[in-house]
């Protein structure tokens, strides 16, 4: 089957990894890069989505996301932390594979419908991409 809500259907990670992951009313969320098992985390799967920049910009509750002092953040602001990264990498997010959030995986159009919680998005993490140098050293140094 094609498309299934998450309680009924069973997917592989293959199928899972490079699906476009969009909100309810379809805004964009960002794509799956990846499968945590349950094994690894506790209590279920999750989809390891890297977020795109619509969704950095404030997407989620009512489209602005409130920091621990109940300051308003437009997503035009740099938050303490994020400001511009050096170290190259991507912003990701954790987003458990269970019916009340990821409410249908769609195969066939290659998108899972997500509703996420109210600040879901600033439990977002960096993740570094690892960068290979390849060259000779100059004589002398070791």
């Amino acid at each position: 089957m094609a498309e299934g809500k998450i309680e009924e259907e069973g997917w592989s990670v293959r199928e899972l990894v490079g699906m476009e992951v969009r909100g309810v009313e379809g805004e964009p969320i960002g794509m799956v890069m990846g499968v945590v098992f349950r094994e690894v985390k506790v209590g279920s799967d999750y989809l390891d989505v890297k977020l795109s920049e619509e969704a950095l910009r404030g997407l989620g509750g009512g489209g602005e996301v409130e920091d621990d002092n109940d300051e308003e953040f437009d997503g035009d602001e740099e938050e303490e932390g994020q400001g511009e990264v050096t170290k190259a990498g991507e912003w990701r997010l954790l987003v458990p594979l269970v019916p009340e959030i990821c409410k249908e995986v769609d195969v066939a159009d290659n998108i899972v419908k997500a509703n996420l919680p109210n600040g879901m998005l600033e439990c977002r993490y960096w993740k570094e991409e690892k960068v290979k140098i390849r060259g000779l050293l100059p004589p002398g140094a070791e």
